[in-house]
């Protein structure tokens, strides 16, 4: 769940563990703005139709998007939560915040339905303009920042959606470096930079990045994104081409542990994936076809490795039965081999030689030709 904090707050929260956010009893400094997030958990309980692929537009709407649900939700907050008897310092910037959040949920279920119907951009932009025409240019608002809803909307669906109409595409930094304004700017840049880094798994490749972090104009956030920047790159520069690959044992589905070492002589290709990425599941073909193209070569191993999947192994494991992956399928319920190969996002896909020193561990996807390319060369190399 959410958690506001501000300078002085000395919050303490009680819940219920199997229902965080609807159990959830704020006491002490910043209480009182913090009750916001019981409140939006008990208002977000609408259930999402079963049926949205046959719901025409105007039902969705009337029912989910209007309705008056979200105009009356501020208003209940505003005086529930944020009325003249919370005295917090902090009260209007978590109020704007909160206001944020009700104005941008709309906008999102817009993009989750249009997304749920498959639509194609032109579109879902003519919805968007039958529902919320010039949404952007009425509700960017520096003060809207603080909610978590209002940010991810502009930086996910939205942002997305206006690189799609632009003609020739751009980067999403560009994007938002020239539409934004403000703390607007400067909170989702700031943003994005940092998710770059994490996406990222070269130290070249964070250049790109850090050339925008000049871009950000509030001196406080530029600092904090120039140390991660630092940071992460002087982590990569330790972890790259030519260095002795991080040993592993892991347990297949049997419990049955395999080192890395055991592989010593061979070419290895690690794919790092869960049941719940769908970029995983996209590369589950080419992938079958690359070991059905090397299976019979003693030279090459393939290696999937299910990370952070506990809850979602048997999903997985249906997968694997269904989709015939009949490579080594090994577990790492925890991540703690995915964080020592830098994988932080996922399909990652790992070239490791016969010598077990890194070839490429941010190597193309499966279906890519240079992934064929790289494994060819690694081969030959011996």
């Amino acid at each position: 769940m959410n958690i506001w904090l501000a300078p002085g707050y000395e919050l303490w929260l009680e819940a219920d563990a199997a229902d965080l956010a609807a159990s959830a009893v704020f006491t002490g400094t910043g209480a009182a703005n913090n009750r916001f997030w019981r409140y939006y958990a008990e208002l977000k309980e609408r259930p999402w139709p079963q049926n949205v692929k046959q719901m025409d537009r105007q039902t969705f709407v009337n029912l989910y998007v209007k309705n008056n649900w979200y105009d009356s939700a501020a208003k209940a907050v505003t005086r529930d939560i944020f009325g003249k008897d919370n005295k917090d310092p902090y009260r209007q910037y978590f109020h704007d915040a909160a206001i944020g959040t009700f104005a941008a949920k709309p906008v999102y279920l817009l993009f989750v339905y249009a997304s749920t119907l498959e639509l194609s951009t032109a579109a879902t932009d003519s919805l968007l303009q039958q529902e919320f025409p010039n949404w952007l240019q009425q509700n960017m608002r520096d003060e809207y920042v603080g909610s978590y809803v209002y940010c991810d909307l502009l930086l996910s669906p939205y942002s997305l959606h206006l690189q799609d109409m632009l003609p020739g595409r751009t980067t999403r930094l560009r994007l938002l470096d020239s539409i934004f304004t403000g703390k607007t700017h400067d909170r989702l840049l700031a943003r994005t930079i940092t998710f770059e880094f994490t996406r990222e798994a070269k130290p070249e490749a964070i250049d790109y990045a850090v050339r925008y972090i000049n871009r950000i104009g509030d001196e406080h956030i530029r600092e904090q994104v120039l140390q991660a920047a630092a940071g992460r790159k002087q982590q990569l520069g330790a972890f790259g081409k030519g260095m002795m690959a991080p040993a592993f044992s892991l347990p297949d589905s049997s419990h049955r542990f395999y080192q890395l070492s055991d592989f010593k002589g061979k070419v290895v290709l690690l794919e790092f994936w869960a049941s719940w990425c769908g970029p995983c599941k996209q590369a589950i073909p080419a992938l079958k076809e690359l070991r059905e193209q090397y299976r019979h070569d003693p030279r090459l191993v393939v290696i999937s490795i299910g990370v952070n999947d506990r809850n979602g192994k048997n999903i997985r494991y249906q997968m694997i039965r269904d989709q015939q992956m009949d490579w080594l399928q090994l577990e790492d319920p925890e991540g703690k081999i995915q964080d020592l190969y830098k994988a932080l996002l996922i399909p990652r896909t790992v070239v490791i030689d016969p010598s077990q020193r890194i070839v490429d561990f941010d190597a193309p996807m499966p279906g890519d030709p240079r992934l064929a390319a790289l494994i060819e060369q690694t081969l030959q190399a011996g």
